[in-house]
C-alpha cells in the first residue's frame, strides 16, 4: 500500500499489503506490530485479524472484514517489526489510506471525472481501479456504483 491510497471497489479495504525497505525477521511479524486508527473511529487495532509475513520484505494485514467506507484511516508499522539482523526498522512508520467507494482516480471525491474514466475502461478486463463490483470486466454495474456515490468527498 502507499502512502495516500484511496480504495474505491465496493468490498472496501479488508486487506493491504505493505513493502519494507529491508528483509524483516519473521518472529516479529505479527499483531503487535501494527496498529490501525482512523479520526472517526479512534484506535481499531482491534480489527486486524492476522499480520504474516509474504516475502523477505512485505508485511500482509488482513482485517476482520471491510472497513466502513468514507472514512480516512492510519496504519503505523511499529518498531516491533525487526530486520534479519534484530534490528528495527528506522522507527514507527505512518500509512494512511481512505476507503472511498467510487474513487478510481484517487483524488478523496467521487465526481464526473470518476464515472468517464469508468466509462473509458467499459468492456475492459484488468482495469482493477475501474471495476467497483470486483466482477472480472468493467460493466454498466460500475458505473452505476460510482454516479451513486457522485460528489462523496473524503474526511
Amino acid at each position: 500500500m502507499q502512502n495516500g491510497y484511496v480504495e474505491p471497489r465496493l468490498a472496501g479495504l479488508h486487506v493491504v499489503e505493505c513493502e519494507c525497505s529491508a528483509a524483516l525477521k519473521a518472529a516479529t511479524v505479527g499483531p503487535d506490530a501494527v496498529r490501525l486508527s482512523s479520526a472517526a473511529a479512534g484506535d481499531l487495532s482491534g480489527r486486524i485479524r492476522r499480520v504474516e509475513l509474504r516475502s523477505p520484505c512485505v508485511v500482509r494485514i488482513t482485517f476482520d472484514g471491510p472497513l466502513p467506507d468514507g472514512e480516512t484511516y492510519t496504519l503505523v508499522l511499529t518498531d516491533e517489526l525487526r530486520d534479519g539482523g534484530g534490528r528495527p526498522l528506522c522507527g514507527e512508520t505512518s500509512l494512511r489510506a481512505t476507503a472511498r467507494c467510487g474513487d478510481v482516480n484517487g483524488d478523496g471525491v467521487v465526481t464526473s471525472a470518476d464515472i468517464l474514466r469508468v466509462r473509458e475502461a467499459a468492456g475492459r478486463a484488468l482495469v482493477p481501479r475501474c471495476d467497483i463490483d470486483r466482477s472480472g470486466t468493467v460493466t454498466g454495474t460500475d458505473m452505476l456504483a460510482v454516479r451513486r456515490r457522485l460528489t462523496e468527498a473524503a474526511p
